[in-house]
């Protein structure tokens, strides 16, 4: 209507012009002019009208179904937040002639509902759940106020100009509101504008449920991504420490899969065994590396994961001489392999120690040395003062007037003195010596079938007279019968003496006792399992002060000793009982210590028995009865050679008091051999010290002569020359520094042979 007007009118218009223009009517150009403005100016306005007329006829122009299937599909497509509010707070809201839209949705805490948006506020759920909790999910449009709306809420809708609220609930859940504002021109949602938005209520609440979801995820996944971030961050420096740490090890490390493959090393390893990774990795410890104990103990190590296993090895390493000639060197490397629990990898530690070994080896052999240069003076020492002890007793002490006598027992109890430490610094050297021989592997095992009882009885009949001295009392409590004991018979006297002069040393009162009984095979000793053939137990029971509990772990551990060494005057060295027990190891055995302070002490150990069989028992017995012989012409005679002359004196002189055989002293080793030739003597007592010959040398010549091949021949020597006499054809073998009672009564042993 408007435009057909206003074409009407410019007709008029154009009529009107032309007659005043030309004095005639000029209908035909009229009608196009006034056509032509017309068509162009609706032409201009098309666009206006038809938003218009949507807004004016949306609802017979645009089907409902239409634009629910449309914004369904943008709301399905929606998986953030910030795009459902662009829809729900702008997009669809322009559709229905809105001024504006809002969206909460149900924050993270789900404590509260919360605004998006540049509005941003939030309402408690609580309050929330009060307007629908008994009427579902039923809107809440202003124009149209329900009964039951309260009236908190409409005065929220008035206060934020709210036309229409419908709550986005899945299940029983609300998850959000959305609101619309009016309507422009201030006018009302009609019922089809109130259906379509509870239509799409549904399927906003699903998208906003997914949105959170996806919302939820994507902050987990950032949280996730941190705790990756943080823990690759960990383990980047954890590797390039660890790194570094490998890199500047000084000991040589190797790694291997369970196949025993290379997979690591670094650069201490590749020093060590003079080959680059490069010509490592990837190949088994057997073809690259010329250590076979090594490839051994991988081999063990993947068999049996978590425990360690120690070995050593010696490898050929060439090197540069003075003269630039390349030579080979023996390296001796420690190794220590274990495979971890699961047994992927087996992990290799390797150290050389061939410098540790060589200052070992130095450091045992001046320990033996110096041991050794003190054992000949002490002899000397603990000799003469003996021998000057007996023959003050003898000649000058009856002879002495009464008002001397004091000044007797004076120098009596001095020389008892000289001979206490004397025997005291004795034990202590040859304790060194022992715990050198056995650090060294050298010490000698004498091994024969021994009887216990006979071992018992000379043990506790040397220490009869301290027993004595200090008013104890001594008790033996042993088996009626035991089996025998395959044993070097002076290492199990060395035990039982240490075990006994230790408590004698530290019961001041009441009893000392010795016990010995059999265990049958098959029974539990402490923690010890008895095996076939049984054990013998052996037990030293004092009734001293005690031992700390805190101290009896360290009594077997080297240099360490009982009691408070500041208020205490230490006795010994503290190897004592590291000796005991490196014995009774060796044996097989084992050994404790059960203890209270205040209740005494008891030293229990076991070994385990020789298998039966007919041979005898070899025992070394002391015999009372000496051959009785008042003619000296008719007396076998001694002949004896020694390396020290002032030892020699002493032993001339102590033996030469025997009166039971002749001695003949010979001061070197050539003269020896020809004086057995002419005499023929019942016994040769050979020191293996000598230097021109050597007495080893001596030995031999003797042994390969048919004159002399038949004389005892009795032989003074360091432990580790004891093996060396009995292969050249000793008959008694005796450690320095020798004690006289007990060369005279092996010199005795052999001639009523």
């Amino acid at each position: 209507m408007l435009w057909g007007g206003g074409y009407l009118l410019l007709r008029r218009v154009f009529e009107g012009l032309a007659g005043l223009l030309t004095g005639q009517p000029h209908e035909v150009s009229a009608v196009f002019f006034a056509a032509v403005i017309s068509v162009s100016a609706f032409w201009a306005c098309h666009q206006i009208l038809a938003q218009r007329v949507d807004r004016l006829l949306f609802r017979s122009r645009v089907s409902t179904a239409t634009l629910l299937e449309e914004m369904t599909q943008k709301l399905t497509s929606a998986i953030h937040l910030e795009q459902l509010a662009k829809l729900l707070a702008e997009d669809i809201p322009a559709l229905l002639g809105a001024s504006w839209g809002g969206l909460m949705v149900l924050c993270e805490a789900e404590t509260c509902l919360e605004m998006l948006g540049e509005e941003a506020f939030d309402i408690p759920l609580g309050e929330v759940l009060a307007y629908w909790q008994e009427h579902g999910s039923e809107s809440i449009p202003r124009s149209l106020l329900q009964s039951w709306v309260t009236p908190q809420t409409l005065a929220m809708m008035e206060a934020r100009d709210v036309e229409f609220i419908v709550p986005l609930q899945v299940g029983d859940q609300i998850v959000g509101l959305w609101g619309l504002g009016p309507r422009e021109g201030r006018r009302s949602y009609t019922s089809t504008d109130l259906q379509l938005v509870r239509a799409l209520a549904h399927q906003s609440a699903l998208a906003v449920q997914n949105a959170r979801l996806v919302r939820s995820m994507e902050s987990h996944q950032a949280q996730l991504e941190e705790e990756v971030q943080r823990h690759t961050e960990a383990m980047t420096a954890d590797r390039n420490r660890l790194n570094a740490i490998l890199q500047n090890m000084a000991d040589a490390l190797l790694v291997t899969d369970a196949h025993g493959q290379i997979r690591l090393t670094n650069p201490a390893f590749e020093n060590l065994v003079r080959h680059a990774a490069r010509n490592l990795l990837g190949h088994n410890v057997s073809e690259v590396l010329p250590l076979p104990e090594l490839a051994e103990a991988v081999r063990l190590a993947i068999k049996a994961p978590g425990v360690l296993h120690a070995t050593t090895m010696t490898m050929l390493d060439p090197a540069l001489n003075a003269t630039r000639d390349v030579v080979l060197t023996e390296r001796i490397l420690r190794a220590s392999v274990t495979a971890i629990h699961d047994g992927s990898a087996v992990i290799c530690v390797l150290r050389d120690i061939t410098h540790e070994v060589e200052v070992d080896r130095m450091k045992s052999e001046f320990i033996s040395a110096v041991s050794h240069e003190l054992r000949t003076p002490l002899t000397s020492i603990l000799g003469f003062a003996k021998l000057t002890l007996r023959t003050f007793e003898r000649t000058i002490a009856p002879v002495l007037a009464d008002d001397m006598q004091r000044a007797s027992q004076r120098v009596r109890r001095n020389l008892d003195i000289m001979v206490m430490e004397g025997e005291r610094l004795t034990n202590l050297i040859n304790d060194v010596l022992d715990i050198a021989a056995l650090d060294a592997g050298t010490l000698e095992w004498n091994d024969q079938l021994c009887e216990v009882p006979h071992l018992v009885e000379r043990v506790v009949q040397q220490y009869r007279n301290a027993v004595a001295e200090k008013g104890l009392t001594l008790t033996l409590d042993m088996a009626p019968s035991l089996p025998l004991l395959r044993a070097d018979p002076e290492r199990l006297q060395q035990v039982l003496g240490n075990l006994l002069s230790n408590a004698i040393k530290f019961t001041e009162q009441g009893e000392v006792t010795v016990r010995s009984w059999f265990v049958p095979a098959g029974d539990t000793f402490h923690d010890y399992v008895i095996l076939e053939g049984g054990a013998i137990a052996l037990a030293v029971i004092d009734t001293g002060p005690g031992i700390a509990a805190s101290e009896i772990p360290l009594l077997f551990q080297r240099f360490s000793q009982g009691g408070d060494t500041l208020l205490d005057k230490p006795r010994g060295t503290g190897l004592g009982l590291a000796i005991c027990h490196e014995i009774i190891l060796h044996y097989g055995g084992d050994i404790w210590v059960t203890s209270e302070e205040g209740h005494g002490a008891t030293f229990e150990f076991v070994l385990p028995v020789a298998s039966m069989g007919s041979a005898a028992p070899v025992i070394i017995q002391v015999s009372p009865d000496e051959p009785a012989q008042s003619d000296l012409e008719t007396l076998p005679f001694v002949l004896m050679t020694y390396n020290d002359p002032t030892v020699q004196d002493l032993l001339n002189r102590e033996l030469a008091q025997r009166q039971t055989y002749r001695l003949i002293v010979s001061a070197f080793g050539a003269d020896v051999v020809e004086q057995a030739r002419l005499q023929s003597p019942a016994v040769i007592l050979l020191d293996t010290a000598m230097t021109q010959p050597p007495g080893l040398e001596v030995l031999r010549a003797l042994q390969a002569d048919p004159q002399t091949a038949s004389i005892p021949v009795i032989t003074l020597s360091q432990s580790e020359e004891r093996a060396q006499c009995r292969a050249a054809g000793a008959g008694v073998c005796l450690l320095k520094p020798v004690d006289c009672t007990t060369l005279h009564h092996a010199i005795v042993r052999l001639l009523t042979s």
